[in-house]
């Protein structure tokens, strides 16, 4: 039997969160919260519907699904984008536009690409929770929506390491079944992504009801599938505690893709070598390498992709993909323009010859100068300036242009943009 955080604190407080871990048993165990967030259910039903609008802006970088009756269905991909949920009001002639009167689903993956207010509200309920010190796999959100029967991936298990929150934002309820991994593939000796449950439920190990403003968490061990028969929203919130391995693979292959000539994230054979005796995938990744990586050390190339890593996601409130990026071409600027930061700080990490501007998630290298932190400095004021006001008596030893280069630059990046009153 799942238990019930205590109501009786103020949620997403100190306090709050301290009960939660010892109620979970250290995050060990699933749990539902009822009403921990009824205050907030509008809000971030809102932002759904912000999400919803803003696909059309990163079609390119799209990470969703979408069922009808069970099925996926790429043909309502550009419907959906091109009608999406306007409002409260609109939601249920939206579903009757897109799907009649049959059953649906969607998944959307890194929903918080595309809303910014529900980056802040998300980051509010864990700040005190996390305390400086997210996972290094970073946070991101998935958005599910439908009224869709059983999970249409079927019974699964996450990935590891993974930690889930799910709030739920209604308007009907949703269950959710769970089973032990020794239970479900050595007892009941069940298949990974079964999409027929009905032989399981009797012997879940664990069923949980979750209703408008409740919050349902499981840690990522629990093989697992919901029931959502009429049509509800929810946003889930994952803690990525990620493994050595998924994280050295990532640095590895964002510091090659960063450090060569041309992307190479499609050449298999330049970052995995299949045979140890072919010498062409080796000499295919070296032939790409700029000549000053060849004087790095391994364990220096690690614990520079790392950090840059970590600053990174630091940069975009701790969550692992940056926002939507507008970039801009050949952007030229003129000493009365006006211009101020798009949101978030920049943070900056100067390393060696190098200083390193992280905003959002992204990251833009410059050559060092000393003048650098003073310019960072003026523009995270986050006060409208204009190109005088952000370079006057900066870079002077540097040939004349360059310091307005530098914010053409970051005009180009969607890190600074032209100020419009």
């Amino acid at each position: 039997m799942l238990s019930d955080v205590s109501q009786q604190i103020i949620p997403f407080s100190d306090e709050w969160w301290s009960q939660f871990k010892k109620d979970s048993s250290n995050m060990t165990i699933p749990i539902t919260v009822k009403d921990a967030f009824t205050d907030h259910v509008d809000e971030l039903k809102g932002c759904i519907y912000e999400m919803l609008q803003n696909l059309k802006s990163d079609e390119e970088g799209l990470a969703w699904r979408v069922w009808k009756d069970g099925k996926l269905d790429s043909t309502l991909k550009d419907q959906i984008i091109n009608d999406p949920i306007q409002s409260e009001n609109d939601l249920l002639a939206w579903q009757e536009r897109h799907f009649k009167n049959n059953k649906f689903g969607i998944i959307l993956n890194n929903g918080q690409r595309y809303s910014d207010n529900a980056k802040r509200i998300i980051s509010n309920f864990f700040d005190p929770f996390l305390k400086n010190n997210a996972p290094l796999g970073g946070i991101n959100f998935s958005i599910f929506i439908g009224n869709y029967g059983w999970t249409p991936i079927g019974i699964h298990e996450d990935h590891t390491g993974s930690f889930v929150m799910h709030f739920h934002l209604g308007p009907n309820d949703k269950t959710m079944h769970m089973w032990e991994r020794s239970n479900y593939k050595e007892i009941l000796e069940g298949k990974d992504n079964d999409i027929n449950p009905e032989k399981y439920i009797p012997f879940a190990d664990y069923t949980c009801n979750f209703n408008q403003g409740d919050i349902f968490f499981m840690p990522w061990n629990y093989y697992h599938i919901g029931e959502s028969h009429d049509l509800s929203l929810g946003i889930t919130v994952w803690f990525n505690y990620t493994t050595s391995d998924g994280l050295l693979n990532g640095i590895w292959e964002s510091g090659l893709n960063e450090l060569t000539d041309s992307d190479i994230s499609d050449n298999s054979e330049a970052l995995y070598i299949k045979d140890i005796n072919d010498e062409n995938p080796i000499n295919n990744l070296l032939n790409q390498l700029n000549d000053d990586i060849l004087e790095t050390s391994l364990e220096e190339f690690i614990i520079n992709e790392l950090n840059d890593y970590i600053s990174a996601i630091k940069s975009n409130d701790w969550y692992d993909n940056g926002a939507i990026k507008h970039k801009k071409d050949n952007v030229n600027l003129q000493n009365d323009t006006l211009l101020i930061i798009n949101k978030s700080k920049i943070h900056l990490k100067q390393l060696d010859g190098t200083v390193k501007f992280f905003h959002r998630g992204d990251k833009v290298s410059f050559h060092h100068h000393n003048d650098m932190k003073e310019l960072i400095n003026r523009i995270n004021e986050g006060t409208a300036k204009s190109i005088h006001q952000l370079i006057s008596g900066l870079f002077n030893d540097w040939p004349e242009g360059i310091g307005i280069r530098i914010l053409e630059i970051l005009c180009e990046n969607d890190i600074l943009k032209i100020y419009k009153s």
